[in-house]
């Protein structure tokens, strides 16, 4: 896996967990059963952290309200 800074450096990483490997198994198994392996809160959530990201990147040194439920 390569890391690209906005400084132009690159540093290549080894992943070293089965994260990914177990991603795709996840996601190969909701395809074919139609049947999502997580609750619907979790991905709600991760949504909001992903989103309040983008903000906070778009604003640096600010601070960002986040939600509390």
């Amino acid at each position: 896996m390569t890391v690209n800074y906005d400084s132009g450096a690159a540093k290549i990483i080894k992943p070293e967990s089965d994260f990914f490997e177990r991603f795709i198994q996840n996601m190969v198994q909701f395809f074919e059963s139609g049947v999502p392996t997580v609750k619907p809160s979790e991905t709600i959530a991760i949504m909001s952290v992903i989103e309040h990201g983008f903000a906070a990147a778009k604003s640096p040194y600010q601070w960002i309200q986040l939600p509390r439920d």
